[in-house]
């Protein structure tokens, strides 16, 4: 009897016993389930904190990008260096990059395009070893394979050119293989981050192109450019010239509208017109791929502008001649003998005037500038002067247009371009590029006024695109090259965003691609990490 009560009493005991050991058992994992939970929140917490706080960082550049008032874009403003801030205990840094900067792929030509290859090529570290005559012949053919596959959407999208490699398009490291897979299968291909990881001195393709430069088809003040392939001569002379200044007079304006009409109907009966070729510079925010038949493919045609048309000269021929003597060589036929004929070597520009109302003040002293350095050796060498001269160019050039389009993409900021990138721009070398850093890094910018002249200018970040012509070393050659290609100022900005928790444990990074051009700013590339 008593040994069955003493034999209950212990197993009740030991069920006790397993009871406190199973309660103890699931509590310790409520309790650590708990601490993960919370752990886990923190964590959460955390990854949001940080994530706003970097899209604090992106409107804070945002607001930075509004706030800039200056009537061009250089690296010596606010937003050039970069934000740093504090959101709730939480960190912030913002880089802001100018799209314009880089070379656009969707719009730059095929032979400057294979320099910037031959760049990135020569300063990989690549365990292949190519000649030099090796890297050019490379280049070449991968320029022409990207060229053949645009537009981009992006500029990962390069990879997809016949023949590029990751070691070009990335740079030579471990990494490039596993980037260059994931964007070869993607079918909605995302731009990928600049590789930091890239060896020191490593130039890759990725880091120095864009899709999205683009700046805005107006003058500095806003107003609408003149398109010189719709514009008439009375649209030209009115708004072309700038207030109180008389850069180019009504005939000017008539022999740009004339070699427009002749080049479209030379362009129309399959003739062409032969435009310079050696100085010719394919110009950005048009299609290099054919089928464009505008009579000026860029602004710097304006240069092949004659300023006699063929017509005038055969209206006048027999009043005009080359010889000292005053002469009897040519008029005779019609005019009659003894008829006194212009001699064009020596008249001055009344008498120019007089020959035809087709030669007004502008175009008389167009000649009269022209046989300066040269002589007419026969009346058709008239044909030989231009009607708008380099000077006029640069006055103007920010005023004149070859396309009505609101935006025109691909436009270089000689602001903000690299050293590097700069000297591989037609026309250009290290030295002139030097030149036109050290002259937008000096002085002070005249800002919003009119370039017309080129004596003793400021140096400082550019406001016009006539301004380049300050720069020792640039000359009439070099600028023809640029102008159709460069701007002073940007639209488009890369902003890369970084937010970290207070103990930097958390980091939430993006990157965005946004446009200023329009009445707001919109996003056209947006990616997290």
């Amino acid at each position: 009897m008593k040994l069955s009560l003493y034999s209950q009493n212990g197993m009740s005991l030991i069920a006790v016993l397993w009871i406190v050991t199973i309660l103890t058992v699931l509590a310790s994992e409520m309790i650590y389930s708990l601490h993960l939970e919370i752990k886990a929140s923190r964590n959460w917490n955390d990854q949001v904190q940080a994530y706003y706080t970097a899209k604090g960082g992106f409107e804070t550049a945002i607001a930075t990008l509004k706030a800039d008032e200056t009537d061009y874009d250089s690296l010596d403003e606010d937003w050039a260096s970069g934000l740093t801030g504090e959101l709730n205990n939480s960190t912030y840094e913002t880089e802001i990059i100018d799209e314009s900067s880089l070379i656009n792929v969707n719009t730059i030509d095929e032979e400057t395009l294979a320099r910037v290859i031959e760049y990135c090529i020569t300063n990989q570290q690549s365990d292949e070893k190519l000649s030099e005559a090796e890297i050019t012949s490379t280049a070449q053919e991968l320029a022409s394979a990207i060229i053949a596959k645009r537009p981009y959407r992006t500029p990962a999208e390069v990879a997809k050119a016949e023949g590029m490699t990751p070691e070009v398009l990335y740079g030579y490291t471990k990494e490039s293989k596993y980037l260059w897979d994931s964007n070869k299968k993607k079918d909605d291909t995302e731009e990928t981050e600049n590789n930091s990881q890239n060896q020191q001195d490593t130039i890759a393709l990725i880091d120095i192109i864009t899709v999205y430069s683009a700046d805005k088809n107006t003058t500095s003040d806003g107003g609408q450019k003149v398109n010189i392939n719709s514009a008439d001569a009375n649209t030209i002379v009115q708004r072309i010239n700038p207030q109180n200044q008389q850069i180019i007079t009504q005939q000017e304006a008539q022999a740009i509208v004339d070699y427009r009409s002749q080049t479209n109907q030379n362009q129309q009966g399959g003739q062409g017109i032969q435009m310079n070729q050696s100085n010719q510079t394919p110009t950005t925010g048009q299609s290099q791929q054919g089928g464009n038949q505008e009579a000026y493919k860029g602004i710097s045609n304006l240069l092949d502008v004659p300023a006699i048309s063929q017509e005038t000269l055969n209206a006048i021929r027999n009043r005009i001649t080359v010889d000292d003597q005053g002469g009897n060589q040519q008029g005779q036929g019609q005019q009659g003998q003894g008829q006194q004929l212009v001699n064009i070597n020596t008249a001055d520009a009344n008498q120019l005037t007089n020959l035809s109302d087709r030669i007004d003040n502008g175009i008389a002293e167009k000649i009269v500038a022209y046989r300066q350095n040269n002589r007419f050796n026969s009346v058709d060498d008239l044909l030989q002067v231009k009607a708008i001269s380099i000077q006029d160019l640069r006055a103007i050039a920010d005023r004149v247009t070859t396309t009505d389009n609101a935006v025109v993409e691909g436009k270089i900021n000689i602001n903000t371009i690299s050293s590097e990138l700069l000297s591989i721009l037609p026309g250009m070398d290290e030295q002139k590029a030097q030149a036109i850093i050290t002259h937008r890094q000096s002085g002070t910018s005249l800002t919003g006024k009119q370039s017309t002249t080129s004596s003793n200018q400021q140096g400082g970040p550019f406001d016009s695109i006539g301004k380049l012509m300050d720069v020792q070393g640039i000359d009439e050659n070099t600028f023809r090259q640029l102008v159709d290609i460069t701007t002073y100022r940007s639209y488009t900005f890369r902003i890369k965003s970084t937010g970290k928790s207070q103990d930097e444990k958390i980091i939430s990074n993006f990157t965005a691609v946004i446009d200023r051009s329009g009445d707001t700013i919109k996003t056209k590339y947006w990616k997290q990490s």
